[in-house]
C-alpha cells in the first residue's frame, strides 16, 4: 500500500492499488488534455510544465476542504481530519479547484513526503540547466524537458489516448528503461540527475564538478514600507502591488529558461534555477530582474 504524509500537518493519506490507479489515470487525462492543445515540441514542453508546476497543484490544495455546489447555492465542505485518510479510489477526483477529491498523487518510496510533482519538476529543473550549460537548447532541449516531464507517467498517458513523438519516446526508453541511447546527448548524466533526485546514495554518487546557480530576488525594504504607510487601503494596494511585480519577474524567468526552473515567485520573492549568473541576453540576473 502506498502512502503519503503531508508534511504541514502529519495526516497520513494511504491508498489502495485502485486509489492510486485512479488518481494516476486522472491526472494524466489532464496532463494529456493539455498537451493534446500544443503543436509544437516547444508548446509541448512549456504546457507539459505550467501543468505540474501552477495547474496540478491548484487541483490539489487545499487538501482539506471542498466546495458543494446544490443547484444555485454553493457552500464548503470540509473533508475527512482524521490522521489516517483512506483512498481506495472510490471518490470523483477533481477537474476544477475545489470540486471533488484533491488529486493526491506521491511520489512513492523514493521521498514519502513529496508529491509526484515535486520530484517531476526538481529532475526537469536540473536537467534543463545543466543542458544549456553544455549548449543544448532549441528542439533538443524542448524534447528533453517533455520527456522529464511526461515520463512518470508515460503509460497513463498512452492509455488517454495522447501520442508523445517519438523522438520523446526515445528518450524515455533510454533513461528509464535503459536502451539504446540517442547521438548527440550525454545520456548517462540524465540517468545519474533522474535517479539522484529522491535518492541520498544516488546523489552523493553524481559527479563533483556539477554546479548550477540559484538566483534569489527580493523587493527591498518591504517592512519599512508597511510600518511607515499612513492607510489601511494604501497598505492593501502596495501588497497588490509587490505581488504583480513578483509574478511579473516570475513569468520573465520561466519564459526564458521555463516554468520549471522557478522555485518560488509570491509574496516579495523570486527564487530560481539557471545555468549560469547570465541571461540568455548575456545581461547579469540581478540588473534583469531590476529592469524587468
Amino acid at each position: 500500500m502506498t502512502e503519503w504524509m503531508d508534511p504541514l500537518t502529519g495526516r497520513r493519506y494511504r491508498f489502495t492499488s485502485e486509489g492510486l490507479r485512479k488518481v494516476r489515470r486522472h491526472v494524466a487525462g489532464r496532463l494529456a488534455a493539455e498537451l493534446a492543445q500544443a503543436s509544437t515540441m516547444h508548446e509541448k514542453a512549456e504546457a507539459a510544465a505550467r501543468f505540474w508546476a501552477e495547474k496540478y497543484y491548484g487541483l490539489v490544495f487545499p487538501l482539506g476542504f471542498t466546495k458543494v455546489i446544490r443547484g444555485e447555492q454553493v457552500r464548503g465542505q470540509v473533508l475527512s481530519s482524521a490522521p489516517v485518510v483512506e483512498l481506495d479510489g472510490s471518490g470523483e477526483f477533481r477537474d476544477e479547484p475545489l470540486q471533488g477529491q484533491p488529486p493526491i498523487l506521491p511520489a512513492g518510496e523514493e521521498a514519502r513526503e513529496a508529491l509526484l510533482a515535486d520530484v517531476t519538476l526538481v529532475r526537469a529543473a536540473l536537467i534543463n540547466v545543466l543542458l544549456r550549460q553544455r549548449g543544448i537548447d532549441g528542439a533538443r532541449l524542448d524534447a528533453v524537458r517533455l520527456a522529464c516531464l511526461t515520463a512518470p507517467l508515460v503509460d497513463e498517458l498512452s492509455e488517454a489516448g495522447l501520442r508523445l513523438p517519438e523522438e520523446v519516446d526515445d528518450l524515455i526508453g533510454s533513461v528509464l528503461r535503459k536502451e539504446q541511447a540517442p547521438p548527440n546527448l550525454d545520456i548517462s548524466l540524465l540517468r545519474a540527475v533522474w535517479e539522484a533526485v529522491g535518492s541520498a546514495e544516488a546523489a552523493r554518487r553524481l559527479p563533483e564538478e556539477l554546479s548550477l546557480v540559484v538566483v534569489i530576488g527580493a523587493v527591498q525594504r518591504v517592512k519599512q514600507y508597511v510600518f511607515d504607510t499612513p492607510g489601511l487601503n494604501e497598505i492593501r494596494g502596495g501588497s497588490e502591488l509587490l505581488e504583480q511585480i513578483t509574478e511579473r519577474a516570475g513569468r520573465a524567468v520561466a519564459e526564458e529558461l521555463g516554468p520549471e526552473v522557478v522555485l518560488r515567485a509570491a509574496g516579495s520573492q523570486v527564487e530560481f534555477l539557471a545555468p549560469s549568473p547570465q541571461a540568455l541576453d548575456g545581461t547579469e540576473w540581478v540588473l534583469r530582474l531590476r529592469r524587468d
